[in-house]
């Protein structure tokens, strides 16, 4: 049975997972994460960002039961390298829609995207499937960045990453997020004790490039989000785990971090605001159970 299908009727209860978030990876050598959203008997499956390579992203799509095949979809945030690589221009399937925001089409079409595939993402909503896609931009280096919300039967995920500076639109934008995916880049001491140029610590911190542990939790304060927060984009060099969990203490949600080199399991979310995972004492890194009836086995 394809994985695209449900094995059997689809859950009625209140609490049953209606999207779940993998992150494959995160960083600066390349991101990718796959949302997949339940329709009744079906899963729409689509990606976030193509920065890995083709080989990897079927290999890891492979490790959680799924390939490119079944990707109905693809949001890309902004098109520098560690998100988008120009290899995938060539790959994609005809039936995958590359969704990205209006700003970006011109530099999606150099970068040898068709025209045919590309859906311009402009402020009003989009339907993707059941659910309805929010976009707005955000400040990073020149192009801008979009952060998404996704709003699907009854439940809400937010994903941003890139984004530059805290805002007010950009808190308004995550609000109220079932699951929010969020960039916790660096921490401010390790950036400037590091050895990088200061041309780059100034475009690292100067509003136009990514958010600090401290903003990132800042973000998530305001933005309340009601079952899980997963963590985006660690700087190797200039960050850690613990720190970036440092920020998270004693928070009602479930807090999973991503990494560059390993995937996060699903991360679930429900229609009723019920936690689908399981809290694990002690970890820095929360690895949330499976949930049955809705994705594959690991």
């Amino acid at each position: 049975m394809p994985d695209t299908d449900v094995a059997g009727p689809a859950p009625t209860t209140d609490d049953a997972p209606v999207a779940a978030l993998r992150v494959l990876a995160s960083g600066s050598a390349g991101n990718c994460s796959v949302l997949m959203l339940r329709e009744g008997t079906r899963r729409r499956v689509c990606l976030i960002d193509l920065g890995l390579s083709p080989k990897r992203t079927k290999r890891e799509l492979q490790y959680a039961g799924l390939s490119m095949e079944d990707v109905e979809h693809v949001f890309i945030t902004h098109f520098d390298s560690d998100h988008f690589k120009r290899t995938w221009s060539s790959m994609l399937h005809d039936r995958v829609t590359v969704h990205v925001h209006e700003s970006h089409v011109t530099e999606a079409c150099r970068l040898g995207l068709r025209n045919s595939q590309i859906d311009a993402l402009g402020p009003d909503e989009t339907p993707v499937g059941e659910a309805r896609l929010f976009t707005t931009l955000m400040a990073h280096d020149d192009e801008g960045v979009a952060a998404f919300r996704f709003e699907h039967a009854g439940a809400i995920a937010g994903f941003a990453t890139d984004v530059g500076a805290l805002t007010g639109p950009l808190i308004d934008h995550l609000s109220g997020s079932d699951l929010l995916a969020v960039e916790s880049n660096y921490c401010p001491e390790m950036q400037a004790a590091s050895n990088r140029p200061a041309f780059l610590k100034a475009r690292i911190m100067g509003g136009k490039g990514h958010l600090s542990n401290q903003q990132c939790a800042t973000l998530v304060r305001r933005a309340k989000p009601r079952q899980n927060v997963v963590l985006l984009h660690l700087s190797r060099q200039c960050n850690r785990p613990d720190l970036a969990a440092r920020e998270h203490q004693d928070a009602s949600y479930e807090l999973t971090i991503s990494a560059q080199h390993e995937a996060t399991r699903w991360v679930s979310v429900s229609a009723s605001g019920s936690p689908s995972i399981t809290t694990l004492p002690g970890r820095v890194v929360t690895r949330p159970a499976q949930p049955s009836m809705l994705f594959s086995p690991d």
